[in-house]
């Protein structure tokens, strides 16, 4: 059986554009600079590591400018209609034959705003949200040389992400997985 991992992030939207969007609103929110806000953000990812770091962000936003949640969601909805999806990515999950699930990290409900705002939600079987290193949940998911998801065995895996290091760790722990980088296919 084959199943297909898809990132979210970066690779099936591409998500630089409300990155900047959403830092230099946040900026302008808190009566600083877009700067501040990235190190902030930096922060709070070295903060919360291995944990919800956008709910580490969202926490040091309000004790240090009381900048709320909700003032965050709603710059990252306004934000939204600058993301463009991935062409490649998309008409490649299309016409997978296999189960396919989307496999992000992050904040759910920040994922999930992402998710629905695209309708993505209907090209999968499933969606998988983690704030945990992916590279942790996709060993979690492996037995022997096979991909254990709601307790049925795939043995053939594919997975498309942007993250480097991820798919090289990959590469060098599960050789048998198809690993494909997203970069590759927006060439």
């Amino acid at each position: 059986m084959n199943i297909l991992l898809v990132d979210l992030d970066d690779t099936l939207i591409n998500t630089t554009s409300l990155k900047e969007f959403f830092f230099k609103d946040l900026a302008n929110k808190s009566h600083t600079s877009v700067a501040e806000m990235y190190s902030k953000y930096s922060e709070s990812k070295i903060i919360a590591i291995n944990s919800d770091w956008m709910e580490a962000f969202s926490k040091i936003l309000q004790d240090s400018y009381s900048i709320t949640f909700n003032d965050y969601m709603q710059s990252l909805e306004q934000g939204l209609s600058l993301i463009q999806t991935n062409e490649q990515v998309l008409n490649l999950v299309r016409s997978f034959n296999g189960n396919k699930v989307l496999f992000s990290l992050g904040n759910e409900k920040i994922q999930l705003v992402k998710i629905n705002h695209f309708h993505l939600k209907s090209l999968f079987d499933d969606i998988l949200i983690t704030h945990q290193p992916k590279f942790e949940i996709f060993s979690l998911h492996m037995k022997d040389s096979e991909f254990i998801h709601h307790n049925i065995s795939y043995n053939k895996v594919t997975i498309i992400d942007d993250d480097v290091t991820l798919i090289e760790k990959i590469k060098l722990q599960f050789p048998w997985v198809e690993t494909i980088l997203t970069q590759t296919l927006l060439q």
